[in-house]
């Protein structure tokens, strides 16, 4: 099963990632928005996708061959502001 966590590089996704890897869960992949914010060690273990949440085309491609997503919201105030974000991402899970 392919397993992919989107925000991997925030405060809960860092610890979820960290456990991931040291339980060498296969086939485990995570989302981010900004790449360079990914530690170098951790792509020696899990797969990395670049997520854009405003972009429902680029959420299918990044969940090409996913079969669970997890996904971490970040937290924007007022909150309203995450439906568009929270909408793309269960349309491209489908």
């Amino acid at each position: 099963m392919n397993i992919l966590l989107t925000g991997a590089t925030g405060h809960l996704g860092t610890h979820i990632t960290e456990q991931a890897i040291e339980a060498l869960i296969p086939n485990f992949y995570i989302g981010v928005r900004n790449t360079n914010k990914v530690p170098k060690e951790w792509t020696q273990s899990v797969n990395v996708r670049t997520l854009d949440y405003f972009d429902k085309d680029k959420m299918v491609k990044a969940f090409e061959n996913i079969d669970l997503v997890i996904f971490i919201p970040s937290i924007i105030h007022p909150s309203f502001k995450r439906l568009p974000e929270v909408e793309n991402l269960v349309a491209a899970a489908q």
